[in-house]
């Protein structure tokens, strides 16, 4: 489930960072890629966080299931 889901997350951000980085002698690309990579780095560092604290707060893990 989850770790799937961050497995693939890391994956992309990976990619576009990579992209950012080969992608200088295309100045409104890297802009765009720079500003998606940006946006998706924020929107992980919350749904992370939420994460970790649902699963503090939640009596069960996922192995109880």
């Amino acid at each position: 489930g989850w770790d799937l889901m961050e497995t693939g997350f890391n994956g992309l951000l990976e990619v576009l960072t990579i992209t950012k980085k080969v992608s200088v002698v295309f100045p409104p690309l890297q802009a765009a890629v720079g500003a998606l990579l940006a946006a998706l780095e924020k929107y992980k560092a919350s749904i992370v966080g939420w994460a970790k604290g649902a699963m503090r707060a939640h009596p069960y893990t996922s192995t109880d299931v």
